[in-house]
């Protein structure tokens, strides 16, 4: 096992262009279209006032992020917390990086009383669906769907039922 040495903690303001840089570099890696995000984004939304971020962070370079917000299980009754990005640098991973990041993930999840990890992956992703199981994650039989601003409009618009 590699012995490289890393810490993993809340994100802070200063983290925002590498936190950026982090997701433009998992969407390169999945192959999806390219991230908008910008360290503005980060700055305005991150931080715990629309998600958090926890950074991976070695000789004082962040290697890796995991981005989240809480959420609610109507049908449990219960609060819980969704994981909505991981991602470490090709060179740090395969030595624990993903690893710890959930394990702060799910520990402060714990101490907040929630009783649920949730995530998605792309179904072509099967390095990342691996990781996931490996930590102990169940694929449920859901479909993801989305709906986009202009189709939001076009239903806030509708009157009807």
């Amino acid at each position: 096992m590699d012995k490289r040495e890393f810490v993993i903690r809340p994100a802070q303001e200063k983290d925002a262009e590498a936190i950026a840089a982090l997701m433009r570099d998992l969407t390169h890696f999945e192959g999806t279209a390219t991230s908008k995000l910008e360290a503005e984004d980060v700055k305005r939304d991150g931080m715990g006032r629309r998600f958090r971020v926890l950074v991976a962070e070695a000789a004082k370079e962040a290697i890796g992020v995991l981005a989240y917000y809480p959420g609610y299980d109507l049908a449990s009754a219960s609060p819980g917390t969704h994981l909505a990005d991981l991602f470490v640098t090709e060179s740090w991973r395969g030595i624990g990086v993903g690893r710890a990041l959930a394990a702060r993930l799910a520990r402060e999840t714990l101490q907040e009383g929630g009783r649920w990890i949730s995530w998605t992956v792309l179904t072509g992703n099967r390095e990342g669906r691996l990781f996931y199981h490996r930590l102990g994650g169940q694929e449920v039989p859901v479909r993801f769907m989305a709906m986009g601003r202009e189709k939001m409009r076009i239903l806030a618009g509708d009157e009807g039922e």
